[in-house]
C-alpha cells in the first residue's frame, strides 16, 4: 500500500499565518464575531484564550513537514489548503528536493450554501486560486469538500445538493484544462446530502468525472459500513483516509441518523473493521494512497503520524496471509 501524510495528523504543529477555515468554524461556534471583515490569527488566539482553550500555533514549515513525512516513511504528502501558505512554486521545489510529491490538496468549499449566482462566483474565485496553486506545486489532484456540516438556514437539502453539484462541475471542467482530477469524500453529519452510500452514489452519478475518496468515519453517521460502500463504489474510488469511531453515550460526538452518538477514538478501538477493508483491499490490487486522519493515542502529531503508519503496516500484513 501507498501511505501518505496529511497535514492535519500534524495539527497545531503546522506553522501558520491566519486563522483556518476550522478555527473559524469552532470559533464562531461559541460566539465569536471577527472586529474587521477577515479575522486575524491574533485575534482568534485572543478569542480562544478568553474561553480557555489556548490555541496554539508551532513552528513547522511545509519542508519540515515534507522532510519529517518522508524520513517517517510515507510515499507523499496531502495539505490542506490552509496549511499551504506559500505559493505552489515554492511547494514544489521543496517537494522535488526532497524527492516527495504532493498528492492532494484538500479544500472545503461551502458551495452547498452558496444560493446566488453572486455568492457562488465569490466562492468559486476563492477555490480557483487553490486550484491553480495546486496545480502549481505538481499536486496529482484536488479534493472538494462542497459542503459544511449544515446548509445555510433557508436552505433545503435538495436546494444544497443542487448547489453543490453545480461547485462539483465546475471545478472538474476548470480541472480538466488545468491537467488534474478533483475528487470528493462523504462528510461526517446526517444535516447534509453528502453522509450515506446513497447519498455519494447520487452525487457520483450527477458529476461523471469526479473521483471518490473514501473515508472510514465519514458514513457512519448514516450507520453505513465502510467495507460495504467501499465495496459498492470501488470504481470510483482513488483513495481513502482512515478514522475509526464508536459508538458513545455522553461527551462531543457526532449525531448518527437512529439517534446515537458517535466519536472518533483510536485506531483499532471502534466499529470499523480494518482488516477486512485491507483484505479487500489487497483482493482487488489497490492502488491508491491512504492517509490517516484518526484520533492519536497522543497530543504530539509526530508520534500520532508514526505509529498510525506502523499500525496500518501491521494491518496490511496480517491481511496479507
Amino acid at each position: 500500500m501507498k501511505y501518505t501524510l496529511l497535514t492535519m495528523i500534524m495539527g497545531s504543529e503546522i506553522r501558520i499565518t491566519k486563522p483556518t477555515f476550522i478555527h473559524l468554524l469552532m470559533a464562531r461556534g461559541m460566539g465569536f464575531v471577527p472586529k474587521g471583515e477577515e479575522a486575524t490569527l491574533a485575534e482568534v488566539q485572543e478569542f480562544f484564550a478568553s474561553k480557555g482553550r489556548p490555541l496554539v500555533i508551532g513552528d513547522m514549515s511545509f519542508e519540515d513537514f515534507v522532510v519529517f513525512a518522508k524520513e517517517t516513511g510515507y510515499d507523499a504528502v496531502q495539505a490542506m489548503n490552509f496549511h499551504l501558505e506559500i505559493p505552489g512554486e515554492e511547494a514544489r521545489r521543496i517537494l522535488e528536493k526532497h524527492g516527495m510529491t504532493l498528492d492532494c490538496l484538500l479544500i472545503i468549499a461551502d458551495f452547498a450554501s452558496a444560493a446566488t449566482d453572486a455568492a457562488f462566483t465569490r466562492l468559486w474565485e476563492s477555490v480557483r486560486k487553490d486550484m491553480d496553486k495546486a496545480v502549481a506545486a505538481g499536486s496529482r489532484s484536488v479534493l472538494i469538500m462542497p459542503t459544511a456540516l449544515k446548509p445555510a438556514p433557508g436552505i433545503s437539502r435538495e436546494e444544497a445538493f443542487d448547489n453543490l453539484v453545480r461547485g462539483l462541475r465546475t471545478c472538474v471542467g476548470y480541472a480538466k484544462e488545468k491537467g488534474i482530477a478533483i475528487v470528493t469524500e462523504p462528510l461526517q453529519s446526517i444535516a447534509t446530502p453528502y453522509c450515506s452510500i446513497g447519498d455519494m452514489k447520487r452525487v457520483l452519478e450527477a458529476v461523471p468525472e469526479l473521483g471518490f475518496l473514501l473515508d472510514t468515519g465519514n458514513l457512519l453517521p448514516s450507520l453505513d459500513n465502510p467495507v460495504i460502500a467501499y465495496r459498492k463504489l470501488k470504481d470510483r474510488i482513488v483513495g481513502l483516509h482512515l478514522k475509526d469511531f464508536a459508538f458513545v453515550e455522553e461527551g462531543r460526538a457526532e449525531l448518527c441518523s437512529d439517534g446515537r452518538k458517535i466519536a472518533m477514538v483510536p485506531y483499532g478501538t471502534g466499529i470499523v473493521d480494518f482488516p477486512t477493508l485491507f483484505a479487500d483491499l489487497q483482493r482487488d490490487g489497490f492502488s491508491g494512497y491512504i492517509a490517516f486522519e484518526g484520533a492519536g493515542r497522543t497530543h504530539d502529531g509526530k508520534v500520532n503520524a508514526k505509529e498510525f503508519l506502523a499500525y496500518f503496516r501491521e494491518v496490511e500484513a496480517k491481511a496479507a496471509r
